[in-house]
C-alpha cells in the first residue's frame, strides 16, 4: 500500500511542474535537422552522381549541364552551356569545357516515360605539369613550344607533336624526350570531329 502510495505521490508533483522544464529538450530537433542536413550534403559528396532526364539540367561550377536528348542507339546527347556534345558509352571519362562527364547508366525507353541517364560530373583539375591540348593548340615551356597536330584513332591512341621544329608521335601511356622536354601521353579522346579531338600530356623539363 505504502508503495502505491509514494507512486502516486511522484505523479502528482511531475504533474505540478512547471512546462518551462520541459521545454529543455526542444533542442533535440535541432540536432536531427542538422543531421538529415549532413546526410544528404555527405551523399552529394560521396557520390557526385546525378539522374537527368531529357530537359533536365545541373549546374557544375557555373556551367550548365543539360540532357537534350537520349536516342534509341543509346547516344547521349547533351549541351554543356553553349557547346552541344554527344556521348556515346558509359564509364568513359569525357571533358567538354573544362567539365568531366562519366556516364554510369544510360537508359532509353520507347515510352518515353523512363528515359534517362545518370552521370558524375566535376570541374576538370589539371595535375601538375599537365596540359589539356586540342587539336592545334600551343604551349610553351621554357621557350619550347608544343603543338597539338593531331590525335591518332589508332588501338594505340597516339598523339602528333610539334616540339619547336621538331615533330614526333607518342603513343599512350609512352615518355619521349624530345629538345629537352620530357613528355608523356597520358590520355587521349580520339573524336570523330576534329574539333572535340584532345590529349592530356604532362610536360616536365630536364635539368
Amino acid at each position: 500500500m505504502k508503495k502505491i502510495l509514494i507512486c502516486l505521490l511522484i505523479l502528482f508533483v511531475m504533474g505540478c511542474m512547471p512546462a518551462k522544464q520541459f521545454e529543455e529538450l526542444e533542442p533535440i530537433e535541432e540536432i536531427e535537422e542538422y543531421v538529415e542536413e549532413g546526410v544528404d550534403f555527405a551523399k552529394e559528396i560521396i557520390t557526385e552522381e546525378y539522374k537527368l532526364i531529357p530537359g533536365e539540367s545541373l549546374v557544375v561550377d557555373d556551367k550548365k549541364i543539360e540532357l537534350l536528348e537520349v536516342t534509341s542507339d543509346s547516344e547521349v546527347k547533351l549541351k554543356v552551356n553553349y557547346k552541344e556534345y554527344t556521348i556515346y558509352e558509359t564509364h568513359k571519362q569525357e571533358i567538354v569545357n573544362n567539365i568531366e562527364i562519366l556516364l554510369t547508366k544510360i537508359k532509353f525507353d520507347p515510352t518515353g516515360k523512363d528515359t534517362h541517364i545518370i552521370l558524375k560530373a566535376n570541374k576538370y583539375e589539371p595535375g601538375p605539369n599537365e596540359h589539356l591540348m586540342y587539336i592545334n593548340d600551343k604551349i610553351t615551356i621554357q621557350d619550347h613550344t608544343i603543338i597539338l597536330l593531331n590525335v591518332d584513332t589508332d588501338k594505340l591512341q597516339s598523339i602528333n607533336l610539334r616540339v619547336d621544329n621538331t615533330d614526333e608521335r607518342i603513343n599512350k601511356g609512352e615518355t619521349k624526350i624530345i629538345n629537352n622536354l620530357e613528355i608523356t601521353n597520358l590520355e587521349t579522346n580520339p573524336r570523330a570531329i576534329t574539333a572535340e579531338k584532345y590529349a592530356i600530356i604532362k610536360v616536365a623539363p630536364l635539368i
